[in-house]
């Protein structure tokens, strides 16, 4: 997860190269061919001071070239090129919709007025499960299996229906290996470039990160047969408890089996404890 912050120190970088490559960020040059050649390819101008401005928003900003993408794809999105037309990307119309900064916002928030229905707080419930909250550190995306999404009483189609949406606009990515499906922000960067996401992480920060400590350890509960000893009991319990009495946690229909039958080994255990 933090492997593009080891990228901007060269020293650094250069020792975990004896390991592995490391790809660094691109400079100056590198970025200007990024953006110009694949428009000449397809026929499309665009003005130099573009390109410089576009560059100079980047500068700084590690992880931004997601947004770069965006931003110029939803530029030429916005000129409407019909058959044999000569399209131009100008300075002018990418300050008219907000530079890089606004791209991504502006598409996400598109995406998510789409919703309709139930499907805003599945949304909701998705994306709070895709993120990995820091202690002390950034926040970061997190890989969570497609079962994770459902919560209890939740229509496994609907929340299907949710996921190929957001994946069809690029806001998730879907991988699936040996039966296994996984979900995953596109990229990282859109935790603090995408106001909505931001604010839902801030506003549920404790929420979110027990949640999906709850959903990892009753799959790790699952995944041992069961076993009784990987169940809650004490302040991690009554933690739990309070959370839920409070209806603050959306659980999996395997979280909340998990957090019944940590209740219910707690509760023989006092009946052991009282008959001796």
């Amino acid at each position: 997860d933090f492997v593009s912050q080891c990228a901007l120190h060269p020293e650094l970088r250069t020792l975990m190269s004896q390991q592995f490559q490391l790809v660094g960020a691109m400079e100056p040059d590198e970025l200007a061919r990024a953006i110009v050649l694949p428009a000449l390819e397809v026929g499309v101008t665009i003005e130099p001071s573009l390109v410089s401005r576009v560059i100079a928003d980047m500068k700084g900003e590690p992880g931004a070239l997601p947004l770069m993408q965006f931003a110029l794809k939803d530029l030429f999105e916005s000129k409407s090129p019909g058959k044999g037309d000569v399209v131009e990307l100008t300075l002018a119309d990418y300050l008219e919709r907000g530079g890089i900064q606004e791209a991504l916002e502006r598409h996400a928030n598109a995406v998510f007025a789409d919703l309709t229905g139930a499907q805003p707080q599945i949304a909701r419930d998705i994306f709070s499960r895709l993120i990995e909250v820091g202690r002390g550190t950034a926040d970061t995306r997190r890989t969570a299996l497609f079962d994770e999404l459902i919560g209890r009483g939740i229509d496994r189609a609907q929340v299907e229906a949710v996921v190929q949406k957001l994946a069809d606009a690029r806001l998730v990515t879907t991988d699936e290996k040996a039966d296994t499906r996984t979900i995953t922000i596109a990229h990282e960067k859109m935790i603090e470039a995408w106001p909505w996401l931001r604010k839902l992480v801030n506003d549920n920060r404790d929420r979110i990160a027990l949640q999906n400590q709850i959903a990892e350890d009753a799959q790790e509960w699952e995944q041992n047969g069961r076993d009784a000893s990987y169940l809650y009991s004490g302040a991690r319990l009554i933690t739990a408890q309070e959370q839920l009495s409070k209806k603050k946690l959306v659980l999996t229909e395997l979280s909340e089996r998990f957090i019944k039958a940590s209740l219910a080994a707690q509760a023989a255990a006092q009946r052991f404890r009282q008959r001796v």
